[in-house]
């Protein structure tokens, strides 16, 4: 810096000194007014450089909001620039602590549904295309007649209504374990089962979406094209991502698709109380949004994780996640934090409306024929394995996604 410009810049100083001064005996009411000044500016975000953490993160969202409006009012100001650097320093130090979770996440209440029947009968397929179920860790896997490739199902007091796809994309259906298998016209890859009102939706191999409601088996196609699916089970309404991985809604089977923007995604998952949670693609963190209003926006999951490459939430908000390296981490709903799950890592895993979840382990993975099926309390404590091999769980998957089944 040149001695001119060090001269310029303390008189500029004294004059900021000076001003300071005098505003900061003014009412708040006139400093409000005053917020046009360069001065006002520069105390608005020196107040919050290092501000207490017991605040909100809305509170800290808020005044982001403030210094952008702020700033924005000074533009046409000759001093702008000089306040350049402690704004950026300030969002930055904010977004710091709404990120690294030292502030307290505001959101909605935990949801809170009642536990299905028949949620305990756990459904799997093995190396050979096999399908196995079991019911709870202390019970014994029973060899249901067929082969599939991937299988959905409903819990229900009788074992679950099962969907499921073979190798060759045929599709088959069946009521309760002790059920015989339905063949549904048809070939899809893909497909979800409706808690609202037992419509199927799927997904072909050209990307084609089709409906079908449970006991008929004519479908209808959709007009559009998605790679994947989930279904709200408060209304039927459904969300999906096409091969851009843009969001889509549509309200139920007489919609019409709405493009949800903000967040490029490829797996997203809806829970009870209409809330979508999503896996950013751009870095793996997990973003959610209350419903597909216009006046709602993507808001990333408090507590600065990313890399997740898979995550499961179950109706009432518990999340469990995955990254590349297999670790495997949880948080309660949108207020939680996240906390690292010792003890096992794992491939791909579900979580239960009970609150326990069950995961398919690194160790001894591949044909499906060894011991690599684990169980998690719904207290949280630690890992059992249960003696069986699978090579993937009900529903989507890690591995059903990552195999485009």
């Amino acid at each position: 810096m040149s001695k001119f410009s060090t001269i310029l810049f303390l008189i500029f100083l004294i004059f900021l000194s000076v001003h300071s001064k005098k505003l900061k005996e003014q009412q708040p009411t006139e400093l409000v007014q005053s917020s046009a000044t360069p001065v006002y500016v520069y105390q608005n975000l020196i107040q919050y450089v290092v501000p207490t953490t017991t605040q909100s993160c809305t509170f800290f969202q808020n005044k982001i909001a403030e210094y952008n409006i702020a700033y924005t009012e000074i533009q046409s100001l000759s001093t702008a620039a000089c306040f350049k650097a402690i704004f950026d320093t300030s969002v930055a130090q904010i977004n710091a602590i709404i990120n690294g979770g030292q502030c307290t996440a505001a959101g909605p209440a935990q949801p809170s549904v009642s536990v299905p029947s028949g949620v305990s009968q756990i459904w799997g397929i093995n190396g050979a295309d096999y399908i196995w179920t079991i019911n709870g860790p202390s019970g014994s896997w029973v060899n249901i007649p067929g082969g599939l490739r991937y299988l959905d199902r409903l819990p229900q007091a009788n074992g679950g209504l099962i969907y499921g796809i073979n190798s060759g994309g045929g599709i088959y259906r069946m009521d309760g374990t002790s059920g015989s298998w339905q063949n549904i016209p048809g070939g899809l890859s893909y497909l979800r089962i409706s808690a609202f009102d037992k419509t199927v939706w799927g997904i072909n191999s050209g990307q084609a979406i089709y409906w079908v409601k449970d006991g008929t088996t004519a479908w209808t196609n959709v007009p559009g094209a998605l790679k994947y699916l989930d279904i709200a089970p408060a209304d039927g309404a459904v969300w999906g991502a096409n091969a851009n991985q843009d969001v889509y809604y549509i309200s139920g089977v007489s919609g019409s698709w709405v493009n949800i923007p903000g967040l490029k995604t490829a797996y997203l998952r809806v829970i009870s109380n209409g809330y979508v949670f999503a896996l950013a693609s751009a870095d793996g963190s997990i973003y959610y949004r209350p419903d597909q209003a216009s006046s709602s926006t993507w808001q990333q999951l408090s507590g600065g994780q990313n890399g997740f490459t898979f995550f499961d939430i179950n109706n009432n908000g518990r999340i469990f996640a995955l990254k590349a390296d297999h670790s495997v981490w949880s948080r309660e709903y949108i207020g939680g934090s996240w906390a690292s799950v010792s003890g096992q890592t794992l491939l791909t895993l579900r979580v239960q409306d009970d609150g326990t979840v069950w995961g398919l382990g690194v160790t001894n993975y591949g044909d499906g024929l060894n011991d690599n099926v684990y169980y998690r309390n719904a207290a949280n404590t630690a890992w059992t394995n249960v003696p069986g091999g699978l090579v993937t769980l009900w529903g989507p998957t890690a591995i059903a996604l990552r195999l485009g089944l």
